[in-house]
């Protein structure tokens, strides 16, 4: 399953996800709150010292025309079976930025969805008894 997102001036595509074999989409958002950027924590800190949330700044349709565009591309070539580059990545695009970022995303160890929880354990409390060993023979 491939995944994109166009949030304010910034557009993500990826990653693929490819059950049991790359990190899913949750690891993916946690991975990505755990490294974000000083411009996302400036932000942050700017909503809760006001009262008032900012607008997101303004998209300009030519860049969602391309976001959208490339997302299509990427996904004809996983239709295709050809070498994606969003299998563990996401392509980050940035509005009025003339460059994109490749992004590696790794499963995360504590993630419930990659790493489902193992059936909880229980103490055995069985007895082996043999004849032969005990001498007992019949």
């Amino acid at each position: 399953m491939l995944f994109g997102q166009v949030s304010g001036p910034v557009a993500r595509i990826g990653p693929l996800v490819l059950p049991g074999a790359t990190a899913c989409l949750k690891c993916t958002v946690l991975r990505m709150l755990a490294r974000r950027c000083r411009r996302d924590r400036v932000l942050e800190a700017l909503r809760r010292s006001t009262d008032g949330v900012p607008s997101p700044a303004p998209v300009h349709p030519a860049f969602l025309r391309a976001a959208t565009s490339l997302f299509s591309l990427e996904a004809g070539t996983v239709a295709l079976s050809l070498p994606s580059q969003t299998v563990g990545a996401v392509v980050e695009l940035v509005q009025g930025e003339a460059q994109t970022r490749l992004r590696s995303v790794r499963r995360v160890p504590t993630c419930p969805a990659c790493h489902p929880a193992r059936p909880r354990r229980f103490g055995w409390d069985a007895a082996f008894r043999s004849r032969v060993l005990a001498g007992d023979d019949e």
